[in-house]
């Protein structure tokens, strides 16, 4: 088995969630930051759906072919490393406990299954 299987399945839903997360904000115009602070915001929106579309890509690549994409996989959560990090101090900034929660929970997931799929025990 792919020992890459369970990350990969990991970045496919949480790609996916992250995907929709994003359409059905701007679809409702849940942004408001977007008039205040266009500039930073669009580059937060686009750096966002690239992670998602990476971890989506990456997911099905290491899923649906074998002995590839496992870089890609790679480079994606270290696109979601970044995306919940800097994703955790905007909410920080409203003391919203409850996103940060889930973020710290995500990434120490995230960290786990990239240890498993790259360095646990012998492949």
């Amino acid at each position: 088995m792919n020992r890459a299987r369970p990350l990969a399945i990991y970045a496919l839903i949480t790609g996916s969630f992250l995907l929709g997360l994003w359409v059905f904000f701007l679809v409702n115009h849940l942004i408001p930051e977007v008039s205040s602070r266009p500039t930073e915001s669009r580059f937060h929106i686009a750096v966002e759906l690239c992670t998602s579309l990476m971890l989506i890509i990456s997911g099905i690549r290491v899923l649906y072919t074998k002995g590839q994409g496992e870089g890609m996989l790679l480079m994606s959560i270290g696109m979601l490393f970044y995306t919940l990090l800097n994703t955790s101090g905007y909410y920080a900034e409203k003391a919203s406990v409850g996103f940060i929660t889930i973020f710290v929970l995500l990434l120490i997931t995230a960290i786990y299954l990239t240890w498993q799929a790259f360095h646990g025990t012998q492949r």
